[in-house]
C-alpha cells in the first residue's frame, strides 16, 4: 500500500466536498419495521439472533471503526461516551469483539484516509463520500471484497438497503463498499412571500414565465415600501442553489452520453437558463451585489427586514428557519409568510432540480484488515430496527417520549445523552432520522423546524420532485476519470467567476462573453474532463 500514496494524495485536492451535504441525523422509530420501540428503557442484555447464529469464536478479535470528528461543541468525545460503551456490550462482548474508534477530521479526511491507507494503518471500517477516492483504492487494489462476507453476515443490510442500493457498490461483480443509507435525496428547496402575492392579487408561479411576470411585479408595486424590495435575493455562495434549480428547466432533450459526459456548458439549452438569469440582473430583479455577498450575510439581513420576494437554498439545511432569519422576519414583520414555489417548469412540463443518490457516504473494508467478516457483522448490527433506533432516539422516558406516533425529544443532559444530532456521527450506516417511511420520517424531522414544520414537509416533498441526480456534481462512473482530480478546484473557480460575469454582463455582450468564457473554461481542462469522460463512458457504460 506505501506504492500508492503519491497516487492517492494527488486525488484528495481536487475532490468535492458537495455529496458530503445532509440534511440531518437518523432512526428507526416505533414506526419502523419492527413496529414498535425498544421494549425497555435499559439496554436489552441479549444480542440480536443474527449475532449468535454468526458468533465468532475463538481468540478474542479488535474491530476499529472510523469516526468523523466534526469539530462541533455537540459532539460527544469519540470512544470515551455512553453510547460508544452501549454498543460494545451490546454487539463487541457476545461476538468477542473489541471495539475501537479513531478520529479522523471531517475536514481533512481524505488526506488522513490517503496517509492511513498507504501505510497500512487505516481503520477497519473507513468511510468517505467522494466516489473518485473509491474508484482510486478499488483500482490500486487497497479494499477487501465483501461479497462473501455480505452474503454470510449480511442478511439484515441486504433488506435494510435493498438491492439498488447495495448495487451501488459493487464494482466488476464485486461488492466492495457498504453504501450509506440516505432517507432524503431532495436538495433544493425554493420559496416566496405568500403575503406579497395575496396583497397584489398574485398566485404562486408555477413556470419560468410566470415568475419573471411575479418578480416585476414585487419591483414596480414595491411591497416591501421605501424601494427597498428586493424580487429575488440571491448571494454567492447560494447561487449554486439557485443554478442546480434554475438551470435544468432550460436544458433540452440529450442522449445519456451527452447528460454523462458533456460539460454543462456546452450541453443544449443550457445558455438559455443563463441568458434569463442575465435578463432578471439586469432588469434589477436580483440582488444587486450578491457577487460581493459571499457569506449570505446581506442576503440574512435583508429577509430579515422583509425586503426579499423569492430565495434558493439548500433543502436540508434551510438556513433560513435554523439560524433564526425568518423568526427575526417574524418578529420585525408578523404578517410575513414565506411558502414553497418550484417555478422552474422543462419543455416536459416537469421542474428538475438536483438531488442525491439514495445513499451518503461509501463504508469500506481496507484489504489489509484481518476482520473483514466483524466489519461486516457490526455493520449488519447496526441497521436492525432495535439497535438503530435506540442509537437513534435513546431510551423512552430518559431521551424521548412518543406524541402521534413518533418519538418527540425530552430534556436530558446527563450521562446517556445522545451525541451530534441524535448519535448521527455514530450510527454510520444510515443517513436520516427513520421513523418508519418517508412521511413519518419527514414529520418526525420537521420538529426542528418548530414553529414552521408545515412548511418544512410541503418544501421537503417539493425537493423530491422531479429531482435528477447529475453525473457532473455526484460522479456516477464506476472507475475515476483522473483529469477530474487534477481540473476539478481549477474549473470550479472558473465556474464561479463565469455565473457573476455572465449574470452581471450588458445583454447586448452576452453571447460573445459566453463563448469567450466557455472556450477559457475548455482550455483550462474542460476539454480534457469532458474527453476522459467520454471515453470512460464508451468504455463501461455504452449500451
Amino acid at each position: 500500500m506505501r506504492k500508492i500514496l503519491a497516487s492517492l494524495l494527488a486525488v484528495s485536492a481536487g475532490l468535492s466536498v458537495l455529496s458530503g451535504c445532509s440534511g440531518s441525523s437518523s432512526s428507526s422509530g416505533p414506526a419502523s419495521q419492527s413496529g414498535s420501540a425498544p421494549a425497555s428503557n435499559a439496554p436489552s442484555d441479549s444480542a440480536p439472533a443474527s449475532q449468535a447464529e454468526n458468533k465468532p469464536s475463538g481468540e478474542r478479535k479488535t474491530l476499529t471503526v472510523e469516526m468523523f470528528d466534526l469539530g462541533s461543541d455537540s459532539q460527544q468525545p469519540i470512544g470515551k461516551s455512553y453510547w460508544y460503551d452501549w454498543m460494545q456490550e451490546q454487539f463487541g462482548d457476545p461476538n468477542n469483539i473489541d471495539l475501537e474508534w479513531m478520529a479522523i477530521p471531517r475536514a481533512e479526511e481524505v488526506t488522513k484516509l490517503n496517509i492511513l491507507m498507504s501505510s497500512g494503518d487505516a481503520p477497519d471500517i473507513i468511510y468517505s463520500y467522494e466516489i473518485s477516492l473509491v474508484n482510486n483504492y478499488i483500482k490500486q487494489g487497497g479494499l477487501a471484497d465483501l461479497t462473501e462476507a455480505v452474503e454470510k453476515n449480511g442478511q439484515h443490510l441486504k433488506t435494510f438497503l435493498g438491492e439498488e442500493t447495495l448495487a451501488y457498490g459493487q464494482f466488476g461483480g464485486k461488492q466492495y463498499v457498504i453504501p450509506q443509507k440516505r432517507l432524503f435525496n431532495g436538495i433544493v428547496g425554493s420559496q416566496i412571500r405568500k403575503d406579497w402575492l395575496d396583497q397584489l392579487g398574485l398566485a404562486v408561479p408555477t413556470t419560468h414565465e410566470e415568475f419573471h411576470s411575479v418578480l416585476k411585479a414585487f419591483q414596480e408595486k414595491d411591497p416591501a415600501g421605501g424601494g427597498k424590495t428586493i424580487p429575488w435575493g440571491m448571494a454567492l455562495n447560494d447561487m449554486s442553489m439557485g443554478y442546480f434549480s434554475m438551470q435544468y428547466a432550460f436544458k433540452e432533450a440529450m442522449t445519456e452520453e451527452q447528460f454523462y459526459t458533456d460539460n454543462p456548458w456546452v450541453q443544449p439549452g443550457y445558455r438559455e437558463g443563463i441568458r434569463f438569469a442575465n435578463t432578471l440582473f439586469n432588469e434589477g430583479l436580483i440582488s444587486s451585489e450578491f457577487s460581493l455577498d459571499k457569506d449570505s450575510s446581506q442576503l440574512k439581513a435583508a429577509i430579515s427586514n422583509g425586503q426579499v420576494g423569492f430565495v434558493i437554498c439548500n433543502v436540508g439545511d434551510y438556513h433560513l428557519k435554523s439560524q433564526g432569519v425568518v423568526a427575526a422576519l417574524n418578529q420585525n414583520i408578523p404578517e410575513a409568510e414565506y411558502v414553497p414555489c418550484d417555478p422552474f417548469e422543462n419543455y416536459e412540463g416537469k421542474h428538475p432540480k438536483l438531488k442525491y443518490y439514495p445513499y451518503g457516504h461509501y463504508l469500506m473494508v481496507p484489504a489489509a484488515s484481518k476482520v473483514p467478516e466483524e466489519a461486516v457483522l457490526f455493520l449488519d448490527w447496526m441497521c436492525q430496527d432495535d439497535v438503530l433506533f435506540t442509537l437513534s432516539s435513546g431510551f423512552e422516558g430518559v431521551h424521548y417520549e412518543i406524541k402521534d406516533g413518533i418519538p418527540v425529544d425530552l430534556d436530558y443532559n446527563g450521562d446517556q445523552k445522545l451525541s451530534s444530532d441524535h448519535n448521527n456521527d455514530i450510527r454510520i450506516i444510515i443517513n436520516g432520522r427513520d421513523a418508519g417511511g418517508f412521511d413519518a420520517s419527514l414529520k418526525l424531522r420537521s420538529e426542528s423546524a418548530s414553529p414552521y414544520q408545515d412548511f418544512f414537509i410541503e418544501s421537503y416533498k417539493m425537493s423530491e420532485v422531479d429531482g435528477i441526480v447529475d453525473p457532473w456534481y455526484f460522479n456516477g462512473f464506476q472507475e475515476p476519470i483522473e483529469a477530474e482530480a487534477k481540473y476539478t478546484k481549477t474549473l470550479n473557480d472558473k465556474r464561479t467567476e463565469m455565473f457573476v460575469r455572465l449574470y452581471m454582463c450588458d445583454p447586448a455582450q452576452f453571447d460573445a462573453t459566453y463563448d469567450a468564457l466557455v472556450q477559457e473554461y475548455m482550455e483550462a481542462g474542460g476539454t480534457e474532463v469532458m474527453n476522459a469522460r467520454k471515453e470512460v463512458f464508451q468504455r463501461t457504460m455504452a449500451k
